[in-house]
């Protein structure tokens, strides 16, 4: 296995999806990759605009290449530590799977990175309030 199990990833969805759908939220992509960058387990809800699971992807992607959660990454950029250059540069050496806003986290397991799950379909803020929630209640 490398990293998150499939089991872990279905659940980390499941209770996304289940957040969204108590919150009203707009339909969601959700997209759980493993240590290694490849998909464990994806889902896009009914109605979801058809650039979601791609935008989803490259949050979670951009956290696991930089061993930093997106809304971080954002931060760093948002205060010009990270430049626009910089962003841009990675963006095309990762043939655009780097997505820095909000709503993208690594996930841990006894302080290992175990891959990183990126949600899109909400305002940026939305995709981060449903991704902690959920990290914070399912170990």
């Amino acid at each position: 296995m490398r990293g998150i199990s499939y089991e872990k990833a279905t659940q980390y969805i499941s209770e996304i999806i289940t957040l969204a759908r108590h919150n009203q939220l707009s339909p969601l992509s959700i997209v759980v990759i493993d240590s290694g960058g490849h998909i464990k387990c994806s889902a896009s809800e009914d109605g979801v605009g058809i650039l979601r699971h791609e935008i989803a992807y490259s949050k979670a992607y951009a956290c696991l290449g930089m061993t930093i959660d997106s809304k971080d990454l954002y931060q760093l950029n948002k205060r010009g530590v990270l430049s626009d250059v910089f962003i841009n540069s990675i963006s095309a050496a990762s043939h655009g799977k780097f997505n820095i806003n909000p709503g993208g986290a690594l996930i841990y397991q006894n302080n290992n990175i175990m891959g990183a799950i990126g949600v899109s379909g909400g305002s940026a803020d939305q995709d981060e309030k449903v991704i902690r929630a959920v990290l914070a209640a399912v170990k």
